[in-house]
């Protein structure tokens, strides 16, 4: 009886063991990956407004130390809240007070990386181990997904903690929630609200609402649940932690934050809104399309298998209804941006995968998945064979490139170019993609669909780690001022710097502090100057006026040539006597 009992305890013992490491075997594993696979290019320069004005933010945070209400570097109010600042500023300090690209993008590397986990973690929970890591490798290689998921931005932060939410929301949407899970949830909708304002609670309460009525449920009933009271004060007390005395030192705030950035951006111009980024009402639904093929095929797929058993297809149709009501906002807000589709794409990998592995999908819906990975698979395979013909025939691709639109013909030259320097690399690249797709269609062929959608998602995960740890770090070396300010910063010195035209944040950032814009009495020559250094565009200066100030300066350093805008010039107006014809030693090119 004793060896009995002994076993028993033994078998027990072993149980928590399991219980205890099965998940940080899964978890540290995929985090990791996750990681290195999304921080490919993490490193490449800043080269446009889009990432140099929030590392901007982060860059004043860390020299001012002005917590409380950020600023960017010419000391304009941040326009969201301050959450992802406080963190990145929080990593510069650890590291010795130094803002750079690595250290601007670090915590939304984290934060879509952990929401790759979270997808993980949860889809295995509903749908089980493989829809777990299908869903998990189809966010990867998500194109919309991974190639703004390293951005010095607030989006990836937001939406980990918009989504994460929206999945512990689960259980109070089915009447099963805890008050400690709902001052939980509470807390990561704050955090959210911190991060990018109460967009976090329309989202969430919007899918819930979509989620019910998808289910015959009323969604009015949820009002009557005294735990979803409980999540928004919690949320709302977070919140004005930092909103109620920000405001009371910047009364600026409630105008930049609330009335612009939400309401402005949402409704069109005629109204009130900014009109800011107004685009056609159908732009997100081609943006969301763009950015997620060739895996969007499969959501037919998703359409079919709604007749999955209880459990899993009332989770499928809660990630469902995320996934319209993120979409159906920003089609009906005037502002559209292509990182808006971000938020929505954990739940899109979910929605595409359940069905795809789960066990109870009916005939039909295997075959509509089975046709999905076979067009998903043939397009890639294309795109492989592309590839190889490209790096075989490079002179004739190169010479039909210059037919293509400017900046399709650029990632062409790159893409030829690396493959002439890495050879190994881009082979082994274009091999995975090919090999991936050639072995999915095979196994369509013969009825293996679950296996054909992971061989899909390998080959997804090569063609996307193509563009995000190739083509784009070269896009951006290529188009970057970084070289450029970083040598007209040494030359000027201490002396006064301004830039024709309206501010360039990627000029601030790389100068380390706000270049302001030079006043038009300036440019004219007819006030006294006060300032020894100018920035300007090369055909800015062409199209003044031979008796105009900045016609007559001097060339001091000029940038390598970019598309569209030229060269930027350092062009002193002291010593206008040397000419505009002078030696001039490009920067970036040495």
């Amino acid at each position: 009886m004793a060896g009995i009992f002994k076993r028993i305890a033994i078998l027990d013992e072993r149980r928590l063991f399991e219980q205890m490491t099965g998940p940080v075997f899964r978890i540290l594993p995929a985090l990791i990956f996750a990681l290195v696979f999304l921080g490919q290019g993490i490193t490449a320069p800043f080269q446009n407004d889009e990432e140099t004005r929030p590392a901007g933010i982060v860059l004043d945070l860390v020299n001012h130390h002005d917590w409380l209400v950020p600023r960017d570097l010419h000391g304009e109010l941040s326009r969201k809240p301050p959450l992802f600042y406080w963190a990145s500023a929080a990593v510069a300090e650890a590291r010795g007070g130094t803002v750079d690209e690595l250290g601007a993008r670090v915590v939304s590397l984290v934060a879509a990386a952990a929401s790759a986990v979270v997808v993980l973690e949860v889809a295995g929970a509903y749908f089980g181990t493989p829809a777990a890591w299908l869903s998990y490798l189809f966010l990867l290689g998500t194109y919309g997904f991974a190639s703004r998921a390293a951005f010095a931005r607030t989006d990836t932060l937001f939406t980990f903690l918009v989504f994460l939410g929206y999945c512990a929301l689960y259980p109070l949407a089915t009447g099963e929630a805890s008050i400690w899970l709902a001052i939980v949830v509470g807390g990561l909708l704050g955090f959210a609200i911190l991060t990018k304002g109460p967009l976090a609670l329309v989202l969430c309460s919007g899918a819930i609402a979509v989620f019910l009525a998808l289910t015959r449920r009323n969604p009015l009933t949820i009002l009557a649940k005294p735990k979803l009271w409980i999540i928004i004060a919690v949320a709302l007390v977070i919140a004005s932690a930092w909103y109620v005395p920000a405001f009371v030192r910047s009364p600026n705030l409630l105008q930049v934050q609330f009335v612009e950035e939400n309401l402005g951006h949402f409704l069109p111009a005629h109204l009130g809104g900014t009109g800011e980024a107004a685009r056609p009402f159908y732009y997100t639904f081609i943006r969301f399309l763009g950015a997620t093929l060739p895996l969007n095929l499969y959501l037919v797929a998703t359409l079919a298998a709604l007749r999955l058993e209880r459990k899993s297809r009332e989770m499928l149709l809660y990630q469902l209804g995320f996934l319209i009501v993120t979409l159906g906002l920003f089609t009906i807000s005037a502002a559209k941006r292509d990182d808006y589709i971000l938020t929505a794409l954990p739940s899109f990998a979910m929605v595409i995968a359940a069905p795809l592995a789960n066990d109870t999908v009916d005939g039909f819906s295997a075959r509509v998945a089975d046709m999905a990975s076979g067009v998903a698979a043939f397009a890639l395979l294309t795109l492989a064979l592309a590839g190889l013909i490209a790096c075989s025939y490079a002179a004739p691709i190169a010479g039909f490139s210059g037919k293509l639109h400017p900046s399709d013909a650029e990632y062409v030259r790159f893409f030829l170019a690396e493959a002439r320097y890495r050879p190994v690399w881009i082979g082994l690249i274009i091999a995975v993609t090919a090999v991936g797709s050639a072995i999915a269609l095979r196994l369509v062929w013969s009825r293996n669909g679950r296996a054909a959608a992971f061989c899909v998602a390998v080959a997804e995960l090569a063609a996307v780690s193509l563009w995000i740890g190739v083509l784009m770090p070269e896009f951006a070396r290529q188009h970057t001022l970084k070289s450029f300010v970083l040598d007209a910063k040494t030359i000027v010195g201490n002396h006064e710097v301004m830039i024709a035209g309206v501010p360039n944040y990627e000029v601030s950032y790389y100068f380390g502090r706000g270049v302001p814009a030079l006043p038009k009495q300036l440019v004219t020559g007819n006030q006294p100057r006060n300032t020894p250094y100018v920035l300007a565009w090369s055909r800015q200066v062409d199209r003044f006026r031979p008796n105009e100030t900045l016609s007559r300066s001097s060339v001091v350093l000029a940038s390598h040539p970019i598309a569209s805008r030229g060269r930027m010039l350092l062009l002193n107006l002291d010593h206008s006597s040397f000419g505009r014809d002078a030696q001039v030693s490009p920067a970036g090119e040495r």
